[in-house]
């Protein structure tokens, strides 16, 4: 994998008999020499880019057997679009068509993708560029999914083989470390893959607490795809955190005390705004509602009492005082928001029409 992007070209060519890697790239550039049989290869058959990586060539693309997109990452220091200029060599610079010494940085928002849109043209010219070779996404951002446990709860109790999608890789490790420990790998698969670009039909399609992070200018996105991946007598089902439809424009464009400390960019949505964007986007229709808000309210007391009790564990893992005093307040905020219907939480379940599977 070429990781930043960049490639000796002197790598593309196959080996002939009595080569060594010093006599093909260069002894300056090798720790230690070896032989070299004929017909090596010495490239990368993963090439990386984004919209702005160094060394991006129509050579190095030619050069792939895949090609790995990255998305929304950014120029973080020391990762990502970022090189200190220390490590810039005159090899490096050379790779990657740049200056040796000068930092390397691709700033948003020329290094990232940002929309459906820019991945549909980028993966249109990388086809142009390179037929042959197979596309992937590699996405390196977090807008929110589980640990698992819903997919495993469907398979091991209702027998379902179950697709779910995650972009944090973290929860990508996690998920599939604890399906294989439950047994049940071969029909549970977690994939690193933005919903977006799912592919194929299924018969349910569930959500749980993840509309929440999607914001109001990508509704219709997001349900559009939902509809898109059910088949005639699919079933989608979604768990959400919900705000009174008489709020919801006055809370979409400030931002309270949630929004601000706790979950930055997330929208409480309501149920009118979610109506609107399922009409906009197919022929779904509303078949059941189901609200928990006061059992949330309980459920946040536990979790506050419960928090509390093991203070000492807490400081433990190195968390201070005012986080402690921010996470109860958090918590009591919360629980008197459902308790009051301030707020409140649904579990919905969506149809399409003429539906003769459901009992």
């Amino acid at each position: 994998n070429t990781g930043e992007g960049g490639e000796d070209r002197n790598r593309y060519a196959t080996a002939k008999a009595g080569e060594t890697l010093a006599s093909r790239l260069g002894k300056n550039q090798i720790e230690s020499d070896i032989e070299l049989k004929e017909g090596d290869l010495l490239k990368s058959k993963i090439k990386q880019v984004a919209s702005g990586r160094f060394g991006v060539t129509a050579e190095y693309l030619a050069s792939a057997e895949q090609i790995q997109i990255k998305m929304a990452q950014g120029a973080k220091p020391g990762e990502g679009g970022q090189l200190p200029g220390k490590k810039v060599s005159e090899y490096i610079a050379m790779l990657r068509y740049s200056t040796p010494g000068v930092e390397l940085i691709s700033p948003p928002p020329h290094h990232d993708i940002y929309s459906i849109e820019d991945l549909a043209q980028l993966i249109h010219d990388l086809k142009n560029a390179n037929s042959r070779a197979s596309i992937s996404v590699k996405l390196v951002s977090e807008i929110g999914s589980g640990w698992g446990g819903f997919a495993e709860h469907a398979v091991r109790h209702h027998g379902c083989k179950v697709t779910t999608v995650t972009i944090s890789e973290e929860q990508h490790r996690f998920a599939g470390d604890r399906f294989q420990r439950a047994g049940v790998g071969d029909r549970a698969e977690v994939r690193l893959q933005d919903y977006r670009l799912l592919t194929g039909k299924f018969d349910r399609v569930v959500s749980i607490e993840m509309l929440e992070a999607v914001g109001d200018e990508f509704l219709e996105t997001y349900f559009g795809k939902v509809q898109s991946l059910l088949g005639r007598d699919g079933l989608f089902a979604a768990q959400f955190i919900t705000c009174p439809d008489a709020r919801y424009h006055e809370l979409r464009r400030g931002a309270d005390w949630i929004q601000k400390h706790i979950f930055p960019g997330s929208l409480l949505l309501s149920m009118n705004r979610v109506g609107q964007a399922i009409q906009r986007t197919g022929s779904f229709s509303l078949h059941s509602l189901h609200d928990l808000g006061l059992d949330y309210a309980k459920t946040l007391q536990h979790w506050r009492q419960r928090f509390n009790a093991q203070l000492h564990s807490v400081r433990d893992l190195g968390f201070d005082d005012r986080f402690i005093r921010t996470w109860n307040y958090y918590l009591a905020y919360c629980e008197a928001a459902f308790a009051w219907r301030n707020i409140s939480v649904v579990q919905a379940t969506w149809t399409g029409p003429n539906n003769r599977s459901l009992r």
